[in-house]
């Protein structure tokens, strides 16, 4: 090979071993992380609040609650869960979590249509989240078994 050859693979070399060599050195940690679900996240004190959201089929119909509270404390915390018109009280046992999949808790009344964001306070002794919730609809079939009523 003549020497500007030679020079065009090492450099060619290089630029792929480089990157393969670098990508190992980061560390993404454990706090950067994003939610892959439609629901919003947040945090009350010990209480973590993810992916919250809301399944109704229109304003002024009940609306069901998904997502998860997560009790980081050694200690049970009372959640409250209000928005305009109504009030959810669930307890967190220590170290434990409340999935709404599994455990429903219901609005009597959502105050907006499907597709729009509703105010939700979650208060967890003295702290205080206030989020911006979505309602969902049966548009997607995952949310359909959530909805009041079925």
């Amino acid at each position: 090979m003549k020497p500007n050859h030679l020079h065009r693979w090492r450099v060619m070399a290089a630029l792929c071993v480089v990157p393969l060599l670098t990508t190992s050195c980061y560390s993404a940690g454990s706090n950067n992380w994003k939610a892959v679900a439609n629901g919003v996240n947040g945090d009350a004190g010990p209480v973590e609040i993810r992916s919250l959201l809301i399944v109704s089929t229109e304003a002024g119909k009940p609306g069901r609650l998904l997502g998860t509270l997560v009790n980081d404390s050694e200690e049970e915390v009372n959640v409250v869960i209000s928005d305009s018109d109504d009030t959810i009280s669930v307890s967190l046992p220590a170290k434990g979590s409340y999935p709404f999949d599994t455990q429903p808790a219901t609005l009597d009344t959502v105050a907006d249509i499907p597709g729009s964001l509703v105010s939700v306070s979650v208060e967890a002794g003295t702290a205080q989240a206030d989020l911006e919730v979505p309602v969902m609809d049966g548009s997607l079939k995952e949310y359909r078994p959530y909805l009041p009523g079925n």
